[in-house]
């Protein structure tokens, strides 16, 4: 993939009116960076949320700065609500602070 594949995806984004951007796990797709920079885009750095898998795992409900923390199971009936955060603070225009 190369730069003029990305500003074509740009384009395609623009028609739809939908925001200039391409999100994609850096440790997979080690190529894209450069395609994305040669497109003209500025690129930002964020850390996977993801974890180790060697990390122990959180046991019961544990408090981080206040806030509960767990690991949800597919069967969690709260799932839905979590990945509809998610999506609509990171695909849904209009929706950041201020």
């Amino acid at each position: 993939m190369g730069g003029g594949d990305v500003a074509r995806v740009r384009a395609r984004q623009r028609e739809l009116a939908i925001p200039e951007s391409v999100e994609w796990v850096a440790e997979t797709a080690l190529a894209l960076r450069a395609a994305a920079e040669e497109s003209g885009l500025v690129v930002h750095e964020h850390p996977l949320m993801v974890l180790a898998p060697d990390a122990p795992e959180p046991a019961g409900n544990e408090v981080f700065d206040g806030l509960p923390v767990r690991i949800m199971g597919a069967d969690d009936p709260t799932l839905p609500s979590a990945l509809a955060v998610a999506h609509l603070a990171f695909a849904e225009p209009g929706t950041h602070i201020g």
